[in-house]
């Protein structure tokens, strides 16, 4: 079970996590934001978007006691911002948002998807909101809400084919398992 260590209700806390079969309690020294577990719960996937971005966020991935950390998300341009990374059910696959533009106005988002062990990143979809998605069961599609709140269309994506189609109007998509 991971969580935030959350103190006087004040933004997020130090991240923490906690092994249920031997009952042992760790904590890395530091907060982080959004994370995703590999389907193995081995490597730890990680934004550092802890409150309101400041254009340097980038995906890292780490083991599971964050001492060996690296840059993830190198190819995301200076200036943007990525967050919300998710691993793929084989865990051969890591999604996530990118954000362009200054803080206080994001022009666009674009949602990415990298295999662990490549450099390159591949742009799946791109809007002026993607705030909620999913992997369906098998990997092989998205579903993302492209959108703002309330008007936002639910967009299904061909991983594979790189294809993408409007399906329903909604808002956080979840793949029925």
């Amino acid at each position: 079970i991971s969580f935030d260590e959350v103190h006087l209700m004040e933004g997020r806390g130090n991240f923490a996590w906690l092994d249920v079969s031997t009952s042992t309690y760790h904590r890395f020294e530091r907060q982080i934001g959004n994370y995703s577990w590999s389907p193995g719960a081995d490597v730890l996937a990680y934004d550092m978007l802890t409150y309101i971005p400041s254009g340097e966020e980038r995906i890292m991935i780490s083991d599971r006691m964050g001492d060996q950390e690296e840059l993830f998300s190198s190819s995301v341009e200076e200036g943007s911002f990525a967050f919300y990374p998710r691993f793929s059910p084989n865990g051969a696959q890591l999604a996530y948002v990118v954000g362009f533009g200054s803080i206080d106005q994001v022009d666009n988002y674009q949602l990415m998807v990298q295999a662990v062990d490549s450099d390159e990143a591949l742009k799946l979809l791109e809007g002026e909101q993607i705030e909620t998605y999913s992997w369906s069961g098998d990997g092989s599609f998205l579903a993302a809400a492209l959108g703002f709140y309330g008007s936002s269309d639910i967009v299904v994506i061909d991983v594979l084919n790189e294809t993408s189609s409007v399906v329903a109007q909604g808002w956080n998509p979840v793949w029925q398992k």
